[in-house]
């Protein structure tokens, strides 16, 4: 299977599955990519994993029924501020990570906010 043919199939997956495995499916990522943001944010002594931390557990309560989006922009804003630029840190493997796992966060967020799919696509 070729890239092509790979994002394809992720595609149609996910454009089948209901809004709730959506955001499961996000948010099994964003946990497994939290450790990498951690790694990352003690070897450079930067970024803060408790503001990515404070999106997965809102999305968790919005999993579980307890919305409370009034926040999410200026959560939103938070994680951008701790997300790595990539020129900062000379392409390191654990940079990009901590990268992935910032955007993967803030895309699970925006996807509570609009229910866009193509956040889920993003993050897988």
């Amino acid at each position: 299977m070729n890239y092509r043919e790979f994002t394809s199939n992720i595609k149609n997956q996910i454009s089948l599955l209901p809004q709730e495995r959506c955001l499961e499916l996000a948010l099994k990522i964003c946990k497994e990519l939290l450790f990498e943001y951690q790694a990352f944010s003690e070897k450079y002594e930067w970024g803060n994993a408790d503001f990515l931390q404070n999106g997965i557990t809102l999305c968790d309560k919005a999993l579980n029924g307890q919305t409370d989006l009034s926040n999410i922009r200026e959560l939103m804003s938070k994680i951008d501020s701790v997300t790595p630029d990539m020129d900062d840190y000379n392409s390191d493997e654990l940079a990009s990570y901590a990268l992935n796992t910032a955007a993967a966060v803030n895309e699970t967020l925006e996807y509570l906010i609009d229910n866009d799919k193509t956040h889920i696509i993003n993050i897988a």
